[in-house]
């Protein structure tokens, strides 16, 4: 402790609440890119269970985007894509 009791409890529980602040924060990004990679991961694997495996490209967009809205849309549309054309053609407009 410094020389002032009072400064160093606000300061102590200060840095107690930032540290439980910043550890929710990690664990909802850990959580987040888990489900952007589980996105991707069906994804590839609907393609390649429906039309086999997918273009290289087709891919490498897969595995580019962030966005995870775009992601599970994505899976929708891999689902219910006519053929891997227009799969890649939804890939490029979305």
């Amino acid at each position: 402790m410094g020389d002032n009791y009072f400064f160093d409890l606000i300061r102590e529980e200060g840095e107690a609440i930032g540290l439980a602040k910043g550890k929710e924060e990690g664990r909802q990004e850990g959580l987040e890119e888990g489900r952007k990679r589980e996105a991707r991961t069906a994804i590839l694997r609907i393609l390649a269970r429906r039309f086999g495996t997918p273009d290289p490209a087709v891919a490498e967009r897969v595995e580019a985007i962030d966005d995870l809205s775009r992601l599970e849309d994505l899976v929708i549309q891999a689902a219910v894509c006519e053929d891997a054309k227009a799969f890649a053609d939804a890939l490029e407009t979305g």
